[in-house]
């Protein structure tokens, strides 16, 4: 299992990032800061896996005249009966940039591109086994979003998009990237944006 010491610097530097885009922006504006969660089904390709209906994700976003900079996390789980019941977990931590291509983020409707990085887990937990199972890698992910403004501090969001391995985080993988973290998902939800 990935350990804390390693969880902690992942975090640190995604709040590093994120943070750091956020002050090289001209001032920051609570008002550009939005929140949001949603329901996030997602599509792994290595043999087996399927289709993960227990997911949900959550998002952060900061709004840069027609660019935004966000970070995201996306959960998924599965548990195999016919596998002793094990249970497979997926967590995707990501960062990034998107840019508008329809509208801004203050119309009603809008639609963006985003691309970012990030880091994709998984952790088996095996009926009965004495030891679970995880492993982590870095990834690249992009996506298509689609918003549609219900209020002025209220929006609902659609996104599609893909995670791509890009590379082992620890020895588990003997050094290769993970084809099992490669995914598609498709996110609904809503969005806080703050005022």
């Amino acid at each position: 299992m990935i350990n804390q010491k390693n969880m902690k610097k992942i975090l640190l530097s995604l709040a590093m990032f994120i943070g750091g885009i956020s002050v090289s922006s001209a001032q920051f504006e609570i008002s550009n800061l939005s929140v949001g969660a949603g329901a996030a089904p997602s599509m792994y390709f290595a043999q087996g896996l399927g289709t993960f209906t227990s997911s949900f994700s959550g998002k952060l976003q900061y709004e840069a005249d027609e660019n935004f900079y966000y970070g995201d996390f996306i959960y998924s789980s599965k548990k195999f009966d016919d596998l002793d019941n094990t249970t497979l977990l997926f967590n995707h931590i990501n960062a990034g940039i998107g840019r508008y291509f329809v509208g801004s983020s203050d119309d009603d409707f809008s639609m963006a591109g985003k691309i970012g990085a990030g880091i994709s887990m998984y952790y088996f937990n095996y009926d009965g086994a004495m030891e679970e199972v995880s492993d982590a890698s870095w990834n690249i992910n992009g996506g298509v979003l689609a918003t549609y403004s219900i209020s002025d501090a209220i929006k609902i969001f659609g996104e599609v998009g893909a995670i791509v391995s890009a590379g082992t985080y620890n020895s588990q993988s003997n050094g290769t990237a993970s084809p099992e973290f490669n995914n598609a998902y498709f996110q609904v939800g809503a969005k806080f944006r703050f005022q």
